[in-house]
């Protein structure tokens, strides 16, 4: 071996790698890691019936992917090489020379069989691919790849668990809100999608916000922290410091079928686009994107279904226009294709159907209802009924409270009944007979009467 500015390379030993194929041997699972670091608190890791948690400096959970790792570079990553200590005596180094005697980091693992192995990381290497380490009971200093040393090489915070929820949104069964002061706002997964309450829900934000809170980490760690001055337990007064006290807070708890449930408390602003949280049963404060907090904020309303026709399009069956000059029904027949029913009996054109089916998706606010008038004229032109040669041209801007019913069947016959009044119009779309829009500057609604959903036995013209 030779010496350059007092680190060695191993190039010729007498203890190969081969020799150790790992920094440790242990038989037994291993149900403690405990990592000493120069100038920092200890950090404990302990495994309690297959969940990892740390225990010091601080009490929380850990993510059982980055102890395997760590574990996996301890137990099973080979050395590089190796010197043995009676070749270094006789080179006059010793393991002071690669910063062994006061190690810059210490891993000590006990296992269930009260084995306890250690090993400790120095220096780097000269060409900076490597870290020296001993392992205690051999009589050598080894080199370790720098990708054992980084798996070691973390603070206590960074063994953390981040993710918040250990179920995925497609568990989520039933979940409540709980704002301070109010009712409780229940949901509840049905074959139709989810509901709120009696009502139906709106499913796409439901399953937004499941996806997002199921999915989303701790942006960052608040309490514990392991500061000389926190408390070791929750107190009244730490979360009201975070408007986590039942005053303030927002509880969102998910149950999944067997009715176990987890839950998250939302309290203040905590920057710009986060909220402090408190999670992990409990156990954590943490930061997360406000976003969820704010649809858990929203009014009541805003979770029902504010579609023109709240059901999906792949459950609706069949759908009528009501025109001055007369009823115009579609089906969907049994081999999946639409088709007419009246005033004649023809094949529709599958993307004008899709087009309309789009329209009852448009939630009822002032730009979609603008986007609805515009598309049921264009598709009522062109599209539907342009196989048949059926002429919809009186379907004008001057009779648009004419297109005013569309009946959705979803098991029993239902129908709804748009009904717009014919003022307050302003700038409305104008569509020429292929389509084109001349001008779509908005719709001005006025007053609580302007737009009405009501349910209905059957289409009615106006």
């Amino acid at each position: 071996a030779a010496a350059l500015d007092g680190y060695l390379y191993f190039g010729r030993s007498d203890l190969r790698a081969a020799d150790r194929p790992a920094l440790a041997d242990v038989r037994a699972d291993v149900r403690q890691v405990r990592i000493e670091r120069k100038g920092a608190a200890s950090a404990v890791l302990e495994n309690a019936d297959g969940q990892w948690r740390l225990t010091k400096p601080f009490a929380g959970s850990a993510d059982r992917q980055i102890v395997m790792k760590l574990l996996d570079a301890i137990l099973q990553a080979p050395v590089s090489d190796a010197i043995s200590d009676a070749e270094l005596l006789r080179l006059g180094k010793t393991a002071a020379d690669f910063a062994l005697e006061d190690p810059v980091l210490s891993v000590e693992l006990v296992t269930t069989a009260g084995e306890v192995a250690r090993c400790s990381f120095g220096a780097p290497t000269p060409s900076g691919d490597g870290v020296y380490a001993r392992a205690d009971g051999l009589a050598a200093v080894f080199v370790a790849k720098t990708s054992v040393f980084a798996a070691v090489d973390l603070p206590a915070d960074g063994f953390r668990r981040r993710e918040l929820f250990p179920i995925g949104a497609e568990d989520v069964m039933s979940f409540d809100i709980k704002r301070a002061g109010e009712p409780l706002i229940a949901f509840a997964r049905a074959e139709t999608g989810w509901r709120v309450g009696d009502a139906r829900a709106a499913s796409q934000k439901v399953a937004e916000f499941l996806k997002g809170l199921t999915s989303v980490k701790a942006a960052s760690f608040v309490w514990p922290i392991g500061a000389s001055n926190e408390t070791d337990h929750v107190s009244s007064s730490l979360l009201a410091g975070f408007g986590l006290d039942a005053e303030s807070a927002v509880a969102v708890t998910l149950n999944d079928a067997n009715g176990l449930g987890r839950n998250i408390l939302f309290g203040k602003a905590a920057g710009e686009g986060l909220v402090y949280a408190l999670a992990q049963k409990g156990s954590a404060v943490v930061t997360v994107p406000a976003a969820l907090r704010d649809f858990a904020v929203q009014e009541t309303v805003m979770f029902t279904d504010a579609r023109f026709f709240p059901v999906e399009a792949r459950e609706v069956d069949g759908f009528s226009i009501v025109a001055k000059d007369g009823l115009y029904s579609l089906s969907r027949r049994k081999d999946g294709r639409w088709g007419l029913e009246s005033p004649v009996v023809a094949a529709a054109d599958p993307e004008a159907v899709e087009a309309v089916l789009r329209v009852g998706e448009v939630e009822v606010v002032c730009l979609a209802v603008t986007l609805q008038l515009e598309v049921l004229l264009s598709v009522a032109r062109r599209r539907v009924f342009q196989s048949v040669g059926v002429n919809l041209g009186s379907l004008g801007c001057d009779a648009l409270h004419a297109i005013v019913a569309c009946q959705c069947h979803v098991g029993q016959t239902l129908s709804y009944l748009l009904l717009l009044r014919a003022v307050n119009l302003v700038n409305l779309v104008v569509v020429d007979e292929v389509g084109r829009a001349d001008a779509a500057a908005g719709l001005q609604l006025v007053g609580d009467d302007v737009l009405r959903l009501a349910e209905l036995g059957s289409p009615v013209a106006l």
